[in-house]
Parts: C-alpha cells; structure tokens; sequence
C-alpha cells in the first residue's frame, strides 16, 4: 500500500477513520511500535516514521 512506498522524508496522507483502525492492525501486526491509545476519534493525528519502505513507529496525537 501507500504507506509501504514511503522511503523517507515527509508525507502526509489523510484518510476516513475506519481505515485508520485497519491500518493500525496491519503495523501493530508486524511489530511497529504505535505509542499511543487504539483510538481515532475524528481530528486526530497518526504521525509515522518510516524508511526505506518500513515503518518503524508511530506516536499519536490528540485532537485539538
């Protein structure tokens, strides 16, 4: 998927919420480091870090 394809830098891609909990099965699955609750209450922020086409954690950012 797109998140595979990032290679570094920055990116920002915005999505409905029930994809985010998909997503966030999908990395949690493979041992991605997700810092925060396992919620996506519309507003808020999934910030991820990525190289070369893998994801190596996530933090999670309240909305407001």
């Amino acid at each position: 998927g797109v998140v595979g394809q990032l290679r570094g830098g920055s990116a920002v891609a915005v999505t409905h919420g029930e994809v985010i909990g998909s997503l966030h099965e999908a990395l949690s699955s493979k041992g991605v480091d997700l810092d925060g609750p396992e919620k996506w209450p519309k507003g808020s922020i999934w910030v991820l870090e990525a190289s070369k086409g893998r994801v190596l954690s996530g933090h999670y950012v309240e909305p407001g």
